[in-house]
């Protein structure tokens, strides 16, 4: 809090020095607290507070306008307990300079209360006391080992996962001279606490964690640009750093007591690995680029816009070893000690712009883009579950890191087809290139046409209609490359289809009526399996209302349905259902399953405005209810064991992603003079998930017969709640 006043106090010495003394100057101070009853403690609630755990805190705000002929200078502060601050300062030199300063506090709550059963939640290496872990080591029957990791679980320690998170910016543009003008800018940003991260010892034995975060990232930016008559030309450059100081973190093995590759008692099968994992986290990594801009002004209304970028990203991390299982002989080490990972790109793009005649506006564009990897190429070693060593021999034939070219064009013609109509056609190209891709060649055609009109005063709308078609030259790989059938997502050939409609009614002054709908539908014709098609629906409505001078009523209400359809297969390796066995190579086999997944979601809201006494009492009130609803309907055909590896309907899960929230909040404003004022503020909230992950949810799942489920995870799913919040604050002004 020290550090926070100097801050603030520095802040307000600069801006009363930038201001001139006949500047006029307002502003206001506001302080102020609030109280919650009910699940005040939920990280839902208070997701992006610093870890609010309290059932009332103050807050307070004041800001600060001076304004002369020649100067700006502004300044605004918010606190909101227990740490959450912003802070803003600018200052205004019209036609001169402009500076902006930024200092912004704040967090992220992922779950309070969590239990684990290490001894520690922040550090890079957890261990667990050998007390908690015999009895787990020494189950001998999953029944076994469910009991003793619930009894290790009830008596573990309570944490808290959060991230603390501090953003600095701070920007100044100043005229050099004449044309010339320059430009500073940075931002940095500081995290660190704690979030919830999946391991696994193994198939069937994954654990949830506490991911120790601590890292920095730092953007700067500098540039200059000149506007000279008709041309305008822009250079700057840009760097940006990311510093981990975390490289790793190691977990304790709960299920072992010694590194191995094989199994001695029940749990050894279950988990033959390492007593220690490893997990690599986000590396330490830069990025820079340099880019020109330039731009003339032509004759006919016309401009052409060259634009020009070379960028370099660079990683050079230490490379850890393979695995921590010192069981694995011989001894497994890495072609090279560090990454030496190098990415560069460049662009080129040129587009130019024409409105010859006040009824026709023409542009058209071309774009190149390369992004090559030279990444030396190594094949490193392949640990199954830290407990098996498939390491490949590098060969002529080992796969390179992906590169790919980008090349596009597109064209843009609007004309006016009647006095307040306009159509608009649009066609955009792009090919892609690839090397070491699963497709080695991507071509996307995209056409879209849009007609605008304003029939009357009191009426506007829009229709656009897009179509775009992506084919991909994708092979049939061998089985052992990639699965028999599937085309990856992002390289899979698509047909999309896109449809939008808007308008905008005020048939009379106070009242306005916003209608948008929006509509797209993905097929991919070529993929047996993965993703098959997807469609969705938007639609919005908006209703505002000036009743009076002093009251104003809103009203919205949004849906939005999401559908899609996944074709997948069930297999057992070199047996029943796999697709590389040729007595199992039906595209239509019985282990073939689908599913169809559907989101629909409500949306809807009110809010009044009012003076309600003039010059004394103002009022504001709103409410929304949101309701999602999503499930997942499975289908397969059903054969024997012999040709079916999953003769059976999978069960349907009715509830996914539900979830109802509701959310009301009213203000009454008292201004008990031209200077100050009270306010009093009310504000419910509810949320409630119906969700499948919820239904029975323990740390320890176990099986319908109480055998170990293999998860350990630390609840971090969000807790329902409902919250009451009074607030009370008093304002002055001047």
């Amino acid at each position: 809090m020290k550090k926070l006043i100097q801050l603030c106090l520095s802040s307000l010495m600069v801006m009363a020095c930038a201001a001139p003394v006949t500047a006029e100057t307002t502003g206001q101070i506001t302080v102020g607290g609030d109280f919650y009853s009910n699940d005040w403690k939920n990280a839902k609630l208070n997701e992006y507070r610093l870890r609010h755990t309290t059932q009332g805190g103050g807050f307070g705000e004041i800001r600060i306008e001076s304004d002369s002929e020649n100067h700006s200078t502004g300044f605004d502060l918010r606190y909101l307990s227990p740490q959450d601050v912003d802070l803003g300062l600018r200052a205004v030199g019209y036609g001169k300079y402009r500076f902006d300063f930024g200092f912004q506090r704040m967090g992220h709550n992922f779950a309070f209360d969590s239990k684990t059963i290490y001894n520690t939640s922040t550090s890079t290496r957890l261990t667990i006391d050998p007390a908690v872990k015999a009895p787990i080591a020494a189950s001998l029957t999953s029944a076994a080992l469910a009991a003793n990791l619930t009894a290790a679980v009830n008596t573990g320690r309570r944490i808290d996962l959060f991230l603390s998170r501090d953003r600095v910016n701070a920007g100044l543009n100043f005229k050099v001279f004449g044309p010339l003008s320059v430009g500073l800018f940075a931002d940095y940003e500081h995290r660190d606490g704690t979030r919830p991260y999946g391991g696994t010892f193994g198939f069937g034995n994954s654990i949830e964690l506490p991911e120790p975060i601590d890292y920095d990232t730092l953007n700067a930016r500098a540039q200059a640009e000149i506007t000279a008559g008709p041309v305008y030309v822009n250079a700057s450059m840009f760097h940006s750093t990311f510093d981990n100081k975390n490289q790793s973190f190691q977990y304790e093995n709960p299920f072992r007591t010694v590194d191995s590759t094989t199994a001695t008692a029940y749990l050894q099968t279950t988990a033959a690995g390492p007593v220690f994992g490893r997990n690599s986290l986000a590396p330490s990594n830069y990025n820079d680029s340099a880019n020109v801009l330039a731009a003339v002004n032509l004759p006919l209304a016309s401009r052409i816009t060259v634009n020009a970028n070379y960028g370099w990203m660079r990683q050079d991390e230490t490379l850890l070893a393979p695995t921590d299982n010192t069981a694995l002989i011989p001894a497994l080490a890495n072609p090279r000690d560090k990454a030496d990972a190098k990415v560069d790109t460049e662009s080129l793009e040129a587009s130019f712009s024409t409105n010859p005649v006040d009824w026709t506006h023409l542009k058209v564009g071309a774009k190149y883009y390369r992004h090559k990897n030279r990444t030396p190429v190594a094949d490193f070693a392949h640990i199954i579950a830290d407990a098996t060593d498939e390491t490949l021999t590098v060969g002529p034939d080992t796969p390179d890191y992906v590169s790919w070219i980008s090349r596009s064009a597109y064209g843009e013609a609007v004309f006016r087809v009647a006095q307040r109509s306009d159509i608009g056609f649009q066609y955009d190209y792009e090919s892609e290139s690839y090397r070491s891709g699963s497709a080695f060649r991507e071509r996307i055609n995209t056409g879209k046409v849009f007609f605008d009109t304003r029939p009357t005063g009191w009426m506007s709308s829009r229709v656009t209609l897009e179509y775009s078609q992506r084919r991909s030259r994708y092979p049939d790989y061998p089985a052992e490359e990639e699965i028999k059938w599937l085309r990856k997502f992002y390289a899979a050939d698509r047909n999309r289809y896109a449809a939008s409609v808007n308008a905008t009614f005020t048939p009379v002054d106070p009242l306005s009526v916003s209608l948008d709908y929006m509509y797209g539908m993905d097929r991919y014709p070529r993929s047996l399996f993965g993703l098959r098609n997807g469609t969705s629906h938007t639609a919005t409505a908006d209703v505002s209302y000036q009743m009076t001078n002093a009251v104003s009523l809103y009203s919205f209400y949004t849906f939005e349905w999401d559908r899609t359809n996944q074709r997948d297969r069930q297999w057992t390796p070199l047996g029943i259902g796999d697709p590389s066995v040729a007595a199992f190579g039906d595209k239509n086999g019985f282990s073939n399953w689908f599913v169809k997944n559907s989101e629909r979601s409500h949306t809807v809201g009110i809010g009044a405005k009012a003076g309600a006494i003039k010059n004394l009492l103002d009022i504001d009130v709103s409410g929304t209810y949101s309701h999602i609803y999503g499930r997942a309907d499975f289908a397969s055909g059903v054969g024997t064991v012999l040709n079916d590896s999953n003769p059976f309907v999978p069960v349907d899960f009715a509830s996914i992603d539900n979830s109802e929230l509701w959310k009301l909040s009213g203000k009454f404003m008292f201004n008990l003079s031209k200077a100050f004022g009270i306010t009093l503020g009310y504000a419910y909230e509810k949320w409630k998930p119906v969700d499948y992950d919820y239904d029975g949810l323990t740390q320890v799942p176990v099986t319908g017969t109480g055998n170990y489920n293999g998860l350990l995870n630390l609840n971090t799913l969000y807790k329902p709640y409902e919250a009451h919040i009074a607030t009370v604050a008093a304002t002055y002004r001047f």
